[in-house]
């Protein structure tokens, strides 16, 4: 068997071990070396779904339980007031200030963040707290959409 540099590192050798079994240039012949990895069936790491591993104890378990609460204690009518209030809808909490605070580069940009946390946290976790909150945000943006809709519709056009 001629094996190749390409062949070599697909084995795992790697270009350093070439010199070391002699390997002069592109090719060599090793078939004693080659043969057993190339028979072996190729075995591929595959993700477990969120769903499938439940944390028990730990600092793991720790760091998620304190994610938990944080967000538990953010309020979602306050991170979808601004788009509310662009859509001509009237908000249900006052929005959150600082970088995601009214007429910044990040205005509402929290939520999105917010709802793939929440999402992944719900996979996570199972807990039917984020399952709530992601279906009452989803459902909030689309009565924001649906408003939008509307009012360009009817010709009416709301600050953006």
């Amino acid at each position: 068997m001629t094996l190749s540099r390409r062949t070599a590192l697909k084995l795992g050798l790697g270009a350093s071990a070439l010199p070391v079994l002699g390997v002069p240039g592109e090719q060599a012949s090793i078939d004693a070396l080659a043969a057993p990895a190339l028979e072996s069936p190729l075995v591929r790491a595959r993700p477990l779904p969120l769903t499938a591993v439940r944390l028990t104890g730990g600092p793991l378990k720790h760091a998620q339980d304190l994610d938990a609460a944080y967000l538990l204690r953010l309020e979602p009518d306050r991170m979808l007031a601004y788009y509310r209030e662009r859509a001509g809808l009237p908000p249900r909490a006052e929005p959150y200030g600082g970088g995601d605070g009214g007429g910044r580069n990040l205005t509402g940009h929290i939520a999105g963040h917010y709802l793939s946390a929440a999402s992944l946290m719900w996979a996570a976790t199972g807990d039917e707290r984020f399952e709530q909150r992601v279906d009452d945000i989803v459902e909030e943006l689309k009565a924001v959409q649906d408003a939008q809709r509307a009012s360009e519709g009817s010709g009416l056009r709301h600050r953006r």
